[in-house]
């Protein structure tokens, strides 16, 4: 539960700096012009001593200047087109220090220039697919839709799993500035072992679940006698499972994604645990439940 809250709360003060003042920007970029002035003056300053101090201060004076750039750009990002045309002038001062800083680095560091044009292309990447990580945040969210009463995902959890009791289960609905997630979770216990169900309805965030999701994009299949790890769909839903054998009882946790917004996890430790045991904890949940909670808001 903590880490979609978490993943909320992220996104929010993502939001909530979109759209900065215009102030706020030109300073940025202003502090970015002077941190690569002041980058090419290192540059020079080390071109003339070849000691390794003055090499230490250029390369201070590149990560400030290299960190200042990145926070202009994210700055200028928020603005109106014609906020930005506003800070153009302050801008092109920017642009031209940064090239004369660069110009300057390799005088004073030929061996360097690869790597540095590497780093520059690469910076240059990270500020396009942020771009088109916020650009699709704010689509997105559009996109959603209001998240279930979180009662009625706790209707869906059992009282009872393979011999384990239910001792605590808790839930809420929260949100604010368009963001709005439920969630659900239940604790069983018995013979030894815990189990903890999660049940997350993504809600206006459903759209951008793989941004907490890092196993999405990736394959795995992984066996061996201290356990296994693998992604492949179950009942033909998105999932992840993964079970360690090591010292003292097993873990086995386990996500399931369904329609798009409802994010399943499992979490089960105990001994010996055998793969009738990890099934029936897979079957906790109807996921034919939750796709009919999903039709059925769709349709409200």
């Amino acid at each position: 539960m903590e880490r979609w809250m978490l993943m909320a709360a992220g996104l929010l003060l993502v939001l909530a700096a979109c759209g900065g003042p215009e102030d706020e920007a030109r300073r940025a970029v202003e502090r970015a012009a002077d941190r690569y002035e002041a980058m090419a003056e290192a540059a020079r300053e080390a071109a003339r001593d070849a000691s390794g101090e003055a090499r230490r201060r250029a390369e201070e004076a590149r990560s400030d200047a290299e960190q200042a750039w990145r926070e202009a750009e994210q700055q200028r990002r928020r603005l109106e087109r014609n906020q930005r045309e506003r800070i153009e002038e302050a801008w092109d001062r920017a642009r031209a220090a940064r090239d004369e800083a660069f110009e300057a680095w390799e005088d004073a560091f030929p061996e360097d220039r690869r790597p540095l044009e590497e780093a520059v292309e690469e910076l240059g990447e990270q500020m396009r697919r942020l771009g088109e990580q916020v650009a699709g945040v704010v689509e997105d969210l559009g996109d959603g839709v209001e998240p279930v009463d979180w009662r009625k995902l706790r209707d869906l959890l059992p009282d009872r799993i393979d011999g384990l009791r239910q001792v605590d289960v808790e839930g809420e609905r929260a949100g604010a500035l368009g963001i709005r997630v439920a969630t659900v979770e239940a604790v069983y216990e018995g013979g030894g072992r815990r189990l903890k169900v999660t049940i997350v309805d993504l809600g206006t965030l459903r759209g951008i679940a793989r941004a907490g999701i890092d196993w999405l994009d990736v394959q795995i299949d992984r066996e061996g006698a201290d356990g296994f790890e693998y992604t492949r769909p179950y009942r033909g839903y998105p999932a992840h499972q993964k079970l360690e054998r090591r010292h003292g009882p097993d873990r086995f946790e386990a996500e399931v994604i369904v329609a798009d917004r409802f994010v399943v996890s499992y979490e089960l430790t105990g001994e010996d645990l055998d793969d009738d045991v990890l099934e029936d904890v897979l079957e906790a949940v109807d996921y034919d439940d939750l796709e009919a909670l999903h039709r059925a808001a769709r349709h409200d």
